[in-house]
């Protein structure tokens, strides 16, 4: 079965600005008349903190999203819907959706959702803490990292009772925070990062004994290094690393772009954007400043670059994402 896309949702639609950049909201699927309209004014719902809007659809066809979603099932019935299978939804039933996959849901009786959206160059940009928790890159970053030849999927967990209480309660406390007038932003992203955490080790445990297809060591060292040289702001030396590799750099590059489906040097603009989307983000800093931090020797290279990355000038992206945006009344 091939699902066709019958929307796509936009980044603006989730409520994700530079002021809060990680946010939650709440579907409840109550049954009445067929006729009757969808109520989406996002009431906050008392027990969980969160905005949520009341939906009387039964089904909700096939779409797409620009951003990640993960889903938590709360409590009801009823059916996830994507290329490969239907699969029953129930509380505890958690859903990754990453940028571009399409999914839907049919039958929904009673469904309570939480839905989790973050702007994912936010979360990569700063990826010290992340970095060995393989899993959580493969899950909630793969899109955002790696290039269109990198197969990403959509994946279903079935949390336990302690662990869902345990998400419930960080996702309420990023609800509460967003709210604020001034987000804590460092405490945002714990909250996130403490969600994504347990997720991971939910599917790591179930795929105990089931390699899930790790990069070679040599791909790793790539990565890591990557990461220093952004960190240290200095230049990528990739004859240096295929020496600390023992292969020569046209083998390493191989085997990289396999991997990850760029070249060594293609990866390590890619990640350097994202550390300037960040810097946009949570910054006032101005373009010339960024420009020279990231290695750019002009700004009008730096200005080229982020518009091939992001479809955007640095100027748009950060007056994008300057203010919280209405979300249009779309259903999610």
């Amino acid at each position: 079965m091939h699902l066709t896309p019958v929307y796509t949702f936009p980044l603006e639609l989730v409520h994700l600005s530079r002021r809060v950049p990680v946010a939650v909201r709440g579907v409840r699927y109550a049954p009445a008349d067929p006729d009757a309209r969808s109520d989406f004014t996002g009431r906050i719902d008392p027990d969980t903190r969160c905005p949520t809007d009341v939906d009387v659809r039964p089904d909700v066809p096939p779409h797409g999203h620009a951003f990640y979603e993960v889903v938590f099932i709360r409590g009801g019935e009823g059916c996830h819907v994507t290329d490969e299978e239907d699969r029953p939804l129930r509380r505890g039933t958690a859903l990754i959706v990453p940028p571009g996959l399409v999914h839907g849901y049919r039958q929904m009786r009673n469904i309570s959702k939480i839905n989790l959206f973050y702007i994912a160059e936010w979360l990569a940009a700063d990826l010290a803490d992340l970095w060995r928790r393989h899993d959580l890159l493969h899950l909630f970053l793969s899109k955002a990292l790696f290039g269109p030849t990198y197969v990403a999927s959509i994946i279903t967990l079935e949390l336990s009772e302690p662990v869902l209480d345990r998400c419930l309660r960080e996702l309420g406390d990023i609800a509460e925070e967003g709210r604020a007038e001034r987000p804590n932003i460092l405490y945002l992203r714990a909250c996130l990062v403490k969600v994504l955490a347990l997720l991971c080790e939910v599917y790591s445990d179930g795929r105990a004994g089931h390699p899930s297809g790790a990069f070679r060591d040599e791909v790793w060292t790539v990565l890591d290094e990557v990461e220093r040289a952004l960190l240290n702001g200095r230049p990528l030396e990739v004859g240096r690393i295929a020496a600390q590799c023992g292969c020569t750099p046209e083998h390493l590059t191989r085997l990289f772009r396999g991997a990850v489906g760029y070249s060594v040097m293609q990866y390590f603009q890619r990640r350097r954007m994202h550390l300037a989307g960040r810097m946009l983000l949570e910054s006032d800093r101005s373009m010339t400043d960024i420009a020279h931090e990231l290695g750019f020797a002009d700004i009008s290279h730096f200005r080229r670059t982020f518009r091939q990355h992001y479809g955007v000038a640095p100027g748009e992206y950060r007056s994008r994402r300057e203010a919280m945006l209405r979300p249009p009344e779309w259903p999610m």
